[in-house]
C-alpha cells in the first residue's frame, strides 16, 4: 500500500521517532514495553492539502500531536487482501479508530504488528467546511470526538474512503496530482467527520442523522455523474420526505439544492486552483452539463462569470 511513497523502509524505532517529530508527532513506546521497541515501516503520500499514510509498528506505541501541529490525524486499522487478478484490496478492520485534533491532549495508542491507514487534514479545511456548509462557526477541534467506531456504517464510510484513496493511488500514479479526484474524496471525508463524529457528550438532538452523512459522501464521490433524488433516497435508505427534512434541519437546504451548490463550489475550486484547462472542463468535472445555465448560476452565486475566475487564476 502506497509502495511508491515508501518513507521508512523497516527502520529502527529511534529513526522513526525522529521522522515523526518532523511531522509534529511524538512517538513513544507503550509503557508496558520492557525491551527496545521494534522496527517501523511507513509510507507517506503528501499532497498540497493532505498527508496519506500506511504504517506498521513492531510494538505497541503511543502517538501524541505536538502543540505545533495544525492537522487533524485520522488513524484506522486495516488488512491487505490479494485477489486472483493480482490487485490488492484493502479491508477496513472493525475496531477503534482515532481522531486527533490540534491543541487537544489525546494520545493515540496503536497496536504493534497491525497495518493502519492514516490521513492528516489541515484544521482550516475542516473549519471552512463547518463555517460555509454547516453554518457552524464553533471551533471544530473541540466539536469532534476522539474516537469513532468502524462498526457504525456512517463511521465506517470514513475508513472506506481513505482506503479507496490508497487503492486509487496504487492503480494510477497520477492520482496524487489529479486535484478534482483528490478533492472529491477529501470533501466526502471532511463532511462525514463533521456530521457524524461529534463528541458523544453532546445531546442526541445535536447528532446529525446518519442519512445526511451517507448522502453527502455519495454526492462528493459521484459529483461528475448524473445524480437524481431517487439515487440519494436509495443511498440514505429513508423516504424522500425524511431525507429532505434532515437536510433542511442540518444544512439549511434540500438535498438537490445542496447538490447544486456543491457542484458550483467544486467548479469554482477547480477554476481558482488552475486544475481545469477551461470553463467547460470545470463544469463537466462537476456534473454541470448545461453550460449556459451553469454560467448564469455561477455568476449569481459568486458575483462573476466562470471565465473571469479562470482568467484571474491563470493571469490571462
Amino acid at each position: 500500500m502506497l509502495d511508491r511513497h515508501l518513507r521508512l523502509p523497516d527502520v529502527s524505532f529511534e529513526i522513526a521517532r525522529s521522522v515523526h517529530k518532523d511531522l509534529h508527532l511524538m512517538l513513544e513506546p507503550d509503557q508496558g514495553l520492557t525491551r527496545p521497541a521494534g522496527r517501523v515501516r511507513a509510507s507517506v503520500c503528501e499532497g498540497d492539502a493532505y498527508k496519506l499514510f500506511h504504517y506498521r509498528y513492531g510494538d505497541d506505541v503511543v502517538l501524541t500531536s505536538t502543540e505545533a501541529t495544525d492537522f487533524f490525524w485520522v488513524s484506522i486499522p486495516c488488512s491487505l487482501r490479494r485477489q486472483a487478478d493480482g490487485w490488492a484490496r484493502i479491508d477496513v478492520v472493525d475496531g477503534e479508530s482515532r481522531l486527533a485534533a490540534p491543541g487537544r491532549e489525546d494520545p493515540m495508542r496503536v497496536a504493534g504488528g497491525q497495518d493502519r491507514l492514516g490521513l492528516a487534514l489541515p484544521h482550516q479545511r475542516l473549519q471552512d467546511f463547518a463555517d460555509n456548509v454547516l453554518q457552524d462557526p464553533s471551533d471544530v477541534a473541540h466539536g469532534v470526538g476522539e474516537t469513532f467506531d468502524l462498526r457504525v456504517p456512517s463511521h465506517r464510510a470514513i475508513g472506506w474512503l481513505i482506503a479507496q484513496m490508497v487503492e486509487e493511488d496504487a492503480a494510477d500514479a497520477d492520482f496524487v496530482t489529479d486535484q478534482s479526484r483528490v478533492e472529491a474524496y477529501l470533501d466526502a471525508i471532511v463532511a462525514t467527520i463533521l456530521i457524524q463524529c461529534r463528541r458523544s457528550s453532546e445531546p442526541p438532538a445535536q447528532q446529525a442523522p446518519r442519512d445526511v452523512a451517507l448522502v453527502t459522501a455519495y454526492m462528493v464521490a459521484h459529483l461528475d455523474e448524473p445524480i437524481r433524488l431517487r439515487d440519494l433516497v436509495a443511498v440514505a435508505q429513508v423516504s424522500a420526505r425524511t431525507l429532505s427534512a434532515h437536510f433542511t434541519a442540518e444544512i439549511g437546504m434540500a438535498p438537490m439544492a445542496y447538490l447544486s451548490d456543491l457542484r458550483l463550489r467544486h467548479a469554482r475550486a477547480l477554476l481558482e486552483g488552475g486544475a481545469a484547462a477551461s470553463v467547460t472542463a470545470a463544469a463537466l468535472a462537476s456534473g454541470l452539463t448545461h453550460l449556459g445555465r451553469f454560467s448564469q448560476r455561477y455568476a449569481a452565486r459568486f458575483g462573476e462569470v466562470p471565465s473571469a475566475t479562470l482568467a484571474r487564476a491563470t493571469g490571462h
